[in-house]
């Protein structure tokens, strides 16, 4: 079949077809457009019913508008059709009649496409804008209507009507929302509009911006001409039924608030919004009954949209709420407003760079690199003030450093970095100083800062240190962290978990120790890392426990001296030494709260090894023997061993060889004890056991600043053998290290440490040269210190003391004086003059630890310390700080001073006197014949419970009450009446005392008896003779 083409058609065979063709009426192709802003049509700007294609109709409040679109408009009939938002008048705008009858003005918001379910009508109380399918151009095409929302992807639509009747119907809106002047910054637009206007028991909204350095404007509410209020019926069924009303779970009601957008202006850019409620209870009211004049927003802030996750991660102090949304437009769809409470909507602005705005820039001064800078949006022709400068407190606002801003509100220029969280962790995390403020040109302020991610602290033992991020920087408490790394440890082992970093020495500190701790954490999703530098410094003395020795045991013939724990019943562990950062110490060096409870072993535990007679018979049996050793070595200028002693004690040599291996010391030493404290005197008890803990049986002292090697060797001599069974034993408990950074290192004096002078007050009471022992209660008088025992120790039994003075050439560059004191054989009970006022102290640990006396000690005082308990205490060094280096105290005391310490103790037990507030004693007669009655009366207050006369104590009173005073001022006195009687003999003086209910007697008053001699009797003959 052939098949021909013709001019008006085509032949077919023998068929010949006609087409004829006609042009569509593209115009009658249409698509009705309704316009809203909720339920209420709007007349764009220029437009009214019958302008063109729109149409608008009130019918009875019920207003709409429809906007016919014809396929023949203007790029419609094209594949890629127009945007939607096209066919309103430029700018956009329009107008919308409200129930109170005023139009207020709108802008475009959206363009989106409704099934019939989620069709917008105009009945009340309804608004769909939210429940359609946004999008921007529109099109009609291959026949059909479609919408797209990026131009590419297209959507078929039809069945669409705008008009009441057309219920059935999908429809395609134009959305618009109010356009407000309630924020000044930036422009807000609602979709629930209506009048900017509030009254009582309505819902309220306020708005506010927060500029970068963190004031808000408003600070006060209710706002003039911004505050809106809202209905919040909760009897009517359609605001119910449709989600504008709410019951909440716990009763409660709350008013929903569709569409709130913050648009950015040419000065201004939004980065956040916050919402935060008047309060978090839901009953309580801020708007209930009547119209409040002031109210604040209490409840917690929560963030609702942010620009960027970095935004966002800025403020991980701020929680969110449920729907919250990152990026996009500033934009809100929904929010909650409970009855008769407000809600506050912050809006978080940035400032744009422009020709006329100020910019405050934060500079990193050792590098010269800018970490942060912002604008501040001004007036033409405003800038910095002159004078501007670091105020009080030096972080914080800089005086002269307020300026005025383009909307009329102060904006102040800060120091404060923690308080603008635009600025990177790294910085805001860190330590740091602004070290000064420079203002350029008038329209720019640098602040130069010197970052110090550093931290030091000061061991004084060698316990474990707990450090938490937060001692770091409290700031990283407002972080979630993530990773945190720690390198550079060489003298131990520093442990990462649950926000706490632990330090554990494993070896003796002869360095600082420089760590490097690296935080990464996050806060609101976004990332940050901060690293610091901890440094970990010796004290001028470090106190180690016997884990910090090395031990080896005998050979050969004392194979069997085996070191081994020994355990008290005490044994401590997790335990850790107080932080102390540098600078900032609560305690002296060489105390810590850790070792209170070390009453006997240091920490509950000690090495021992014990050797014997046997061992040292053998000893040519074996080539290899060998006696036990004790090894360790540090840097510094002196060290002591700490041991326990007893009458099961032997010798132990002794042996220190410095960096050359040569020996600077070696000896024996005996560490044999066997006293008692008995009567006042110490005795010789060999066969009883009478332990003495942690004493500092080895000192010493003085040696150049170098490395030392110490050996301590276990050895039997029998000699030295005073236990009578052929053995003795040596204990190993601690070590300290004097001086480990040297002896004039000037970090100490940060913390009133420095340039530390040890004085063993041992020396100085045995030499008499600066300290005395004085025995005695009331009698008490200087005596002679005997030495008993270990040598490097005073010990004071009941009812001893021991003074000492100091002397040297500046006392303003002493910065304390401190004593070393212990218990060596249970809690030890203790004066010191002029301390606590002069309260009885308790030393229960026999760690020898320092305590602070300066305040006595200072300026050449004298200092008397006096056992006042059963149990021996313990008196070890005095130690001197200095401010700087180059000064010397000595202990002298002149003959005065030496006076004054016998009276102060002499005074400490004189018996206590009792001062009663009434004490008058009387006979009631002055003028006794003798051999009558006399009556002493006496009258007291009524703290007085017995009296004496002349030693014989009288407890039987009399309550008596009588008038003091006339008039009105007149007043009844409660007191106490004695009556005490004595056969008159003659004339004599009795005394007479007071005595409290604690037996504490009071000054005695002397009262005098004048008795009248008996005259001798007549007889009848001189009554007789009297007549001649």
């Amino acid at each position: 079949m052939v098949v021909k083409a013709t001019k008006n058609g085509v032949e077919v065979g023998a068929y010949t077809f006609v087409f004829a063709v006609s042009k569509k009426d593209m115009s009658a192709i249409t698509l009705p457009v309704n316009l809203w802003i909720t339920n209420t049509g709007v007349v764009p700007t220029g437009w009214s019913n019958g302008t063109g294609n729109f149409s608008y109709t009130d019918d009875a409040g019920n207003r709409r508008s429809i906007y016919t679109l014809k396929a023949n408009y203007s790029g419609v009939y094209n594949k890629n059709g127009i945007e939607l938002s096209s066919i309103l008048p430029e700018g956009k705008a329009g107008t919308a009649k409200s129930w109170d009858g005023n139009e207020y003005d709108v802008v475009y918001w959206k363009s989106a496409y409704h099934t019939s379910e989620n069709r917008q009508s105009t009945d009340g109380w309804t608004n769909n804008s939210h429940k359609g399918i946004s999008f921007k151009y529109i099109r009609y095409w291959d026949d059909e209507w479609a919408y797209s929302a990026d131009g590419k992807e297209w959507v078929p639509i039809s069945n669409v009507g705008a008009g009441a009747e057309d219920t059935a119907k999908n429809q395609v809106n134009i959305w618009f929302r109010q356009k407000t002047t309630i924020t000044d910054e930036v422009v807000t637009v609602i979709v629930d509009w209506g009048p900017i206007e509030y009254s009582a028991n309505q819902c309220l909204l306020d708005f506010a911006v927060k500029y970068e350095t963190g004031e808000r404007s408003p600070s006060s509410f209710p706002a003039s001409g911004k505050t809106m209020g809202f209905d919040c019926p909760t009897n009517q069924t359609v605001p119910l039924g449709n989600g504008y009303v709410v019951k909440d779970t716990d009763g409660t009601y709350y008013r929903t608030v569709y569409g709130i957008a913050g648009i950015e202006t040419s000065n201004y850019e939004v980065y956040m919004i916050t919402v935060t409620p008047s309060s978090d209870s839901h009953t309580t009211y801020i708007n209930k009954g009547t119209t409040p004049s002031t109210y604040t927003y209490s409840g917690t802030e929560k963030i609702a949209w942010a620009k960027t996750d970095e935004d966002r991660a800025k403020y991980s102090d701020l929680t969110a709420t449920s729907d919250y949304k990152v990026g996009g437009e500033a934009f809100l769809e929904s929010v909650k407003i409970y009855q008769f409470q407000g809600l506050l909507v912050t809006y978080y602005v940035r400032a744009k760079q422009t020709e006329d705005s100020l910019t405050v820039h934060y500079i990193n001064k050792s590098n010269g690199d800018e970490f942060y800078s912002y604008n501040i949006a001004v007036a033409t022709g405003t800038i910095f003030k002159n004078g501007i400068a670091f105020g009080n407190p030096r972080k914080g606002y800089l005086d002269n450093g307020d300026v005025i801003n383009l909307k009329g509100e102060t904006q102040r220029v800060s120091s404060d970095l923690s308080s603008m969280p635009e600025i990177s962790a790294q910085y805001r995390y860190s330590n740091y100083e602004c070290d000064s403020v420079e203002r350029r040109d008038g329209k720019n302020v640098y602040l130069y800062y010197v970052f110090v991610n550093a931290k030091s602290y000061v061991v004084d033992f060698g316990l474990p240190l707990k450090i938490k991020l937060t001692d770091l920087n409290a700031d990283l408490a407002n972080a979630t962290i993530t990773v945190v790394t720690i390198t550079g440890a060489t003298h131990g082992k520093a442990v990462y978990s649950d926000n706490i970093i632990t330090y554990t020495l494993n070896s003796i500190l002869d360095e600082s120790e420089r760590l490097t701790v690296t935080v990464t954490g996050t806060r609101g999703g976004n990332t940050d890392t901060v690293s610091y530098n901890v440094t970990v410094i010796p004290a001028s003395t470090v106190y180690y426990e016997d884990s910090f020795v090395n031990f080896t045991g005998g050979a050969g013939a004392a194979s069997g001296a085996k070191w081994e724990p020994d355990t008290d019943g005490t044994t401590q562990s997790n335990i850790y030494q107080a932080l102390e950062e540098l600078g900032s110490k609560q305690n002296p060096y060489g105390y810590d709260t850790a070792y209170n409870n070390s009453t006997k072993f240091s920490m509950g535990s000690a090495m021992k090894v014990t050797v014997s007679k046997n061992m040292a018979s053998a000893w040519d049996t074996y080539a290899d023997s060998a006696w036990p050793t004790a090894t360790f070595t540090f840097k510094g200028t002196g060290f002591d061993v700490i041991s326990l002693t007893d009458n099961n004690s032997g010798i132990v040599i002794c042996k220190v060889t410095n960096s050359e291996g040569k020996s600077v010391y070696n000896r024996f030493i005996n560490n044999y004890y066997g006293y008692k404290y008995v009567d006042g005197k110490m005795v010789q008890t060999p066969v009883d056991a009478n332990a003495l803990y942690q004493l500092p049986v080895i000192k010493v002292k003085d040696l150049a600043y170098d490395t030392y090697t110490v050996t301590l060797t276990a050895a039997y001599g029998e000699v030295f053998d005073k236990t009578g069974d052929s053995e003795y034993t040596f204990w190993l408990d601690a070590i300290r290290v004097y001086d480990p950074l040297g002896e004039d290192n000037e970090n100490y004096v940060k913390d009133g440490e420095g340039y530390p002078q040890f004085i063993e007050l041992r020396d100085n009471v045995v030499a008499k040269e600066g300290g005395f022992l004085i025995e005695g209660k009331v009698d008490a008088d200087i005596t002679e210190y005997k030495n008993f025992g270990p040598n490097h120790e005073v010990y004071l039994g009941k009812d001893q003391s021991l003074t000492f003075a100091l002397s040297t050439a500046d006392w303003s560059k002493v910065a304390s004086v401190q004593l070393g004191l212990k218990a060596v054989d249970g809690a030890a009970y203790y004066r010191i003059n002029g301390m606590k006022n002069n309260e009885v102290q308790t030393v229960s640990t026999a760690t020898d630890m320092y305590y602070d006396i300066t305040d006595v000690a200072k300026n050449g005082g004298t200092v008397v310390i006096t056992n006042t308990g059963d149990n021996i205490l313990s008196l070890t060094n005095v130690k001197v700080t200095y401010t700087t280096a180059g000064n010397k105290a000595d202990m002298t005391m002149t003959e005065a001073q030496k006076t004054q310490a016998v009276e102060m103790v002499r005074a400490m037990f004189a018996p206590a006197v009792f001062e009663p507030s009434r004490f008058e004693a009387a006979w009631s007669s002055n003028n006794v014949k003798a051999g009558r009655r006399a009556y002493l009366t006496v009258k007291t207050s009524t703290d007085v419970n017995a009296i004496t006369v002349n030693g014989e104590t009288v407890t039987t009173y009399i309550t008596r009450t009588e008038r003091k005073g006339w008039g009105w001022n007149a007043t009844r006195v409660t007191y106490r009446e004695f009556i005490w009687s004595v056969t008159a003999e003659e004339t004599a003086d009795y005394t007479v005392a007071a005595v409290n209910s604690e037996g504490v007697a009071s000054e005695p008053v002397t009262v005098t008896l004048t008795v009248q001699p008996k005259k001798q009797q007549s007889s009848w003959w001189d009554r007789f003779s009297r007549w001649f």
